[in-house]
């Protein structure tokens, strides 16, 4: 039985790390914007920390899974939902995107605790998209430039806590395991501060008038913003 488990969660892994390849090529390849390397490594960084709650599912309690899902939901949607309404300014789509994520993180974790586990993985997915579809849309009047840094080490600290906190029941994880965290986390944030999130993707855009909005009226110009 134990050898199975270990080629199960073998297979899972080679699966996922094969999965995770594919997802950052088609990334890469087919959004291309300053916020694609900070969402493609924190998504990472997210199914990491799923990943390392899932092979310990065992060692975790009824209560832990429960709080893991809601964590996980709750981190998962905010994160997606915060990050699509920066870089869509569309409230709408950063609440549905965050909802989704966030469900879809919350869920499969969560249920390891049962039924309420997986009720909790599922509250907590609208509650981040909702948050952070808001979150995304506002910051979008302010410097984006320095909320970027701040936001992804917030998503960070509270991703490796997770992970801290499913660790202190299982006390086990691999050095090159630990490794790849490590890296994930360095490339999230590195992408929060090496791109140029300038006004022409966030709000100070909608400053920007065109011939149409402009009105001459002497030494004043009125400007009528939507």
């Amino acid at each position: 039985m134990s050898d199975e488990i270990k080629v199960n969660k073998s297979l899972i892994g080679k699966t996922m790390f094969l999965s995770c390849i594919a997802f950052v090529i088609l990334s890469f390849s087919f959004f291309s914007s300053p916020y694609t390397g900070f969402l493609v490594f924190t998504i990472l960084l997210l199914i990491w920390s799923a990943y390392y709650t899932f092979i310990n599912q065992k060692h975790l309690s009824e209560m832990c899974c429960m709080m893991s899902g809601m964590a996980f939901g709750m981190i998962g949607g905010f994160f997606i939902g915060t990050a699509v309404g920066l870089a869509t300014g569309d409230f709408v789509i950063g609440m549905i995107s965050g909802t989704v994520a966030g469900v879809a993180f919350g869920i499969p974790v969560g249920k390891m605790g049962g039924p309420l586990g997986r009720m909790e993985g599922i509250m907590a997915g609208p509650m981040g998209g909702i948050m952070g579809g808001m979150t995304g849309v506002m910051v979008r009047f302010y410097d984006v430039g320095l909320f970027m840094p701040f936001f992804a080490l917030v998503v960070i600290f509270t991703v490796w806590e997770m992970t801290r906190v499913i660790h202190g029941y299982s006390k086990n994880i691999s050095r090159n395991f630990l490794y790849l965290g490590i890296i994930v986390s360095i490339l999230a944030f590195s992408s929060s501060i090496a791109n140029n999130f300038d006004a022409g993707e966030t709000g100070l855009a909608f400053a920007k008038q065109s011939p149409q909005q402009a009105v001459a009226n002497g030494n004043v110009q009125e400007v009528t913003i939507k």
